[in-house]
């Protein structure tokens, strides 16, 4: 079911999961800030929650540009910067941890392209093959990320993905 943080004023009914895709969050700040309607709904939602970078920033708790710092949806733990450095890269990916889109040690490939930077807060959700790092954040229902996933790398995620949003919209 599509919908928009910008502009509806809640998640629509009936819904099992949210995938939050890419995006310039830092674009829409003010009004992504101002629609406390939405930011609420996705606070109190109990389904898996999937968000990769724009959407790991909206779902942080603040996003700080040169406009202001604007709060955002609160579920994720620090501020989001934007700065002039690009992060460009292809990834490999391991997870750390079970999650709504893992298994712990399931692999995966993405990419990165972000002009932002937010601390690192445990629990992270993946490991970053390539240089050890750790990337993005996994607790409970919720794994965001700044890395755009290709899920064909690792077809179980999308699969359990969506296996956990339908046991969500069962109950």
């Amino acid at each position: 079911m599509p919908f928009s943080p910008l502009a509806d004023p809640s998640l629509p009914e009936g819904l099992g999961g949210v995938y939050l895709g890419g995006g310039y969050p830092e674009l829409y700040a003010e009004a992504l800030s101002a629609n406390q309607g939405m930011r609420l709904a996705l606070r109190r939602f109990k389904g898996p929650i999937y968000a990769e970078c724009g959407g790991l920033m909206y779902l942080g708790q603040a996003l700080q540009t040169d406009e202001g710092l604007f709060p955002m949806v609160g579920l994720i733990p620090g501020v989001s910067r934007m700065t002039p450095r690009l992060a460009l890269g292809y990834r490999t990916v391991e997870a750390l941890k079970d999650s709504p889109l893992a298994q712990r040690g399931w692999q995966a490939r993405g990419h990165e392209f972000h002009f932002s930077e937010r601390p690192a807060i445990p629990p992270a959700a993946w490991r970053v093959l390539e240089s050890g790092a750790l990337e993005g954040y996994a607790k409970g229902r919720l794994l965001a990320s700044y890395i755009h996933l290709y899920f064909p790398s690792e077809p179980r995620l999308a699969e359990r993905l969506v296996a956990q949003a339908a046991q969500h919209g069962e109950e």
